[in-house]
């Protein structure tokens, strides 16, 4: 068993004297679970490698003519939808 084996038996085997009883399996599988997640987030911001919710995305620029034809388009629908919501011989 290498030097990390060593440590998680000496880790767990100090839950063992603590708790008097054995704990129970899916106690130590759950706290061991938990380890490794710590570890994992750690090794990654050691790393540089950030974690998903980390990650920042590049944001599209759109120039303002383009913004101004989505406008335009988007007036054309409003009157459209207006015109078909009218009534014939209401004012």
């Amino acid at each position: 068993m290498g030097d990390i084996g060593r440590k998680i038996e000496d880790h767990m085997v100090g839950y063992l004297v603590t708790e008097g009883d054995q704990m129970d399996t899916r106690q130590i599988l759950a706290e061991l679970d938990k380890e490794i997640a710590n570890l994992q987030s750690a090794r990654a911001l050691l790393a540089g490698s950030s974690a998903s919710s980390l990650k920042t995305s590049k944001r599209r620029t759109m120039s303002a003519e383009a913004r101004e034809r989505i406008a335009d388009a988007q007036r054309k629908r409003w009157v459209k939808a207006k015109k078909l919501t009218k009534f014939p011989g209401k004012k």
